[in-house]
């Protein structure tokens, strides 16, 4: 499993049990309708935009913390996932992505001849 990020940076977690992959991300200040979540080839892409709220003053920045723009988040699942049934739920600025793996993702052994 691997991470890519471009843009603003979005912190995550990606846990793993044996039924689903949960992708969690803090994305304070974004607002639901500007993210979009794809999945592709094995590939969950988190992408969106962070807008400024604050009001614009004239003269020259100081000091500034407060990222603004766009972002995308790459991150591999893998194949034996069944995206037509995530689930995604935004609270409090953290979206939680939940993802089923499909059966046939059950650990086997493999015998060396």
């Amino acid at each position: 499993m691997f991470t890519y990020l471009r843009g603003v940076d979005v912190p995550l977690n990606v846990v793993s049990d044996s039924s689903s992959i949960k992708v969690i991300a803090e994305l304070p200040g974004v607002k639901k309708e500007d993210i979009q979540i794809e999945y592709k080839d094995g590939i969950l892409t988190l992408a969106g935009e962070k807008k400024s709220e604050l009001e614009q003053v004239e003269g020259h920045s100081v000091y500034k913390e407060i990222e603004t723009g766009s972002f995308k988040r790459y991150v591999r699942l893998g194949e034996d996932v069944d995206f037509s049934s995530a689930e995604a739920d935004y609270k409090e600025g953290v979206v939680t992505i939940r993802v089923p793996k499909t059966k046939n993702n059950t650990p086997t052994k493999l015998v060396i001849k």
